[in-house]
């Protein structure tokens, strides 16, 4: 189970590193779905790592980076 979480973790590290190079590169912007979905998964995963790991600031960072992603979402899907 240890090891399923860590490739988890780094899967989402990748995601996340995907998301930003996409965003600074101009291939995504901030507001779109796509972006928004992979800091969500992104986060989730380094969160339940970390959290796995008891790297609990790291943890709650995450939960910070999901909340603030859910928002963002749903105010692109509210507009």
């Amino acid at each position: 189970m240890k090891k399923t979480i860590r490739v988890v973790g780094y899967a989402s590290m990748v995601l996340l590193l995907v998301a930003f190079s996409a965003l600074s590169f101009g291939y995504l912007t901030a507001d779109q779905i796509s972006y928004q979905l992979l800091q969500i998964v992104g986060a989730g995963g380094l969160a339940l790592d970390s959290f796995a790991s008891r790297a609990l600031p790291a943890a709650l960072m995450n939960a910070a980076w999901i909340a603030i992603s859910v928002t963002a979402l749903t105010r692109i899907l509210v507009a």
